[in-house]
């Protein structure tokens, strides 16, 4: 008999590990940042592990081994369980050493701790802003994760008044979390890169008007995707590569991925970004790769993989619309280009 829900098999098969002496098993939620934290350092590392989307059908599991109701809540190997996702990703540094979540260089390893004390601390209070301020966005959510929590219960029709009830919840939550009215302008990410013309001579030529500026919509920035870069095969970023630090989000062109960055800043309105300044018609803020846009100057709609003669198909999304497609639902990307 096939299961009413293609998850269910598999967080059955996934708790069914737990304790076996050889997987982990994450137990979280897809629009949970600490949990894709945790499961992104696994895969890093190359851990084996499990992944179990917290929901009604395993919530007496969940409340008989977590301590608070935080998630990802975590189960070791031996069947013991542990929370919060700083701590977890210490332990599996302590005990899975290589390779390391942190560069070998003290500052640079001082920046890699500050980034995700930054994220954890601060970047989740955009986060309730982004997604409770406003009621498409609390209508959305709210959906998300009612469906999310309800996945393969014979209550799942009930889904939208759920969802309601989480809203409700929400909302009042927003000030407790920090996104608060002293806060409210906080909502777009813009980046703005060094300048320094000795070292970078290129700059010395009035191209654009330096410093090379980015940005990006809040939800861009904190999709799992989307990440700061501080070094690459193993080491240290060169500085032709984007020392110290750089943006990576490989669902748009690469003009968005914005190299090394000494400044990240949060405005209310839509930040100015360097090439959308200097022709906006020929490059939009969103800059997601859309075969069905084409440059005003060429095709957009076949691409060249690197070491391959033939042109292929370009994939909308980069091939990452499974991913990423959700975050611009209703929107015209014709237009928003």
């Amino acid at each position: 008999m096939k299961s009413s829900s293609p998850s269910i098999g598999a967080d059955a098969a996934a708790e069914a590990m737990i304790g076996d002496g050889k997987h982990y098993v994450i137990m979280g939620r897809p629009e949970s940042g600490y949990s894709m934290k945790v499961r992104s350092a696994m895969r890093f590392k190359g851990i084996t592990h499990e992944w179990t989307a917290r929901c009604l059908r395993n919530e007496k599991l969940f409340k008989d081994n977590a301590k608070v109701q935080l998630i990802p809540l975590v189960f070791r190997p031996d069947g013991t369980a542990t929370q919060d996702s700083t701590p977890i990703l210490e332990e599996l540094e302590r005990d899975h050493p290589e390779p390391s979540l942190h560069p070998q260089d003290p500052s640079l390893r001082f920046l890699s701790e500050l980034i995700e004390e930054y994220g954890d601390e601060w970047v989740n209070k955009l986060m309730f802003r982004a997604r409770w301020a406003e009621p498409p966005d609390q209508k959305n959510r709210g959906g998300t994760l009612a469906r999310g929590m309800l996945d393969g219960h014979p209550l799942r029709i009930f889904a939208p008044i759920m969802a309601r009830f989480i809203v409700r919840r929400m909302i009042p939550r927003m000030s407790f979390a920090g996104a608060n009215q002293n806060n409210t302008p906080l909502l777009i990410d813009s980046f703005e890169t060094l300048v320094d013309r000795e070292q970078m001579p290129g700059q010395r030529r009035r191209v654009i008007d330096w410093p090379y500026r980015e940005g990006l919509r809040m939800d861009e920035a904190m999709h799992p995707l989307a990440f700061l870069a501080v070094g690459m095969y193993g080491k240290v970023l060169p500085n032709q590569n984007g020392a110290p630090i750089r943006l990576v989000v490989p669902w748009k062109y690469g003009f968005k991925s914005i190299k090394s960055i000494v400044r990240i800043s949060f405005s209310k309105e839509q930040p100015q970004t360097s090439w959308n300044d200097l022709a906006d018609d020929e490059y939009g803020f969103f800059a997601n790769v859309n075969p069905e846009v084409d440059h005003p100057r060429w095709s957009q709609a076949r691409e060249r993989k690197l070491g391959d003669y033939r042109k292929r198909p370009t994939l909308p999304f980069n091939g990452y619309g499974d991913e990423v497609a959700s975050l611009y639902a209703g929107m015209d990307l014709r237009k928003h280009y």
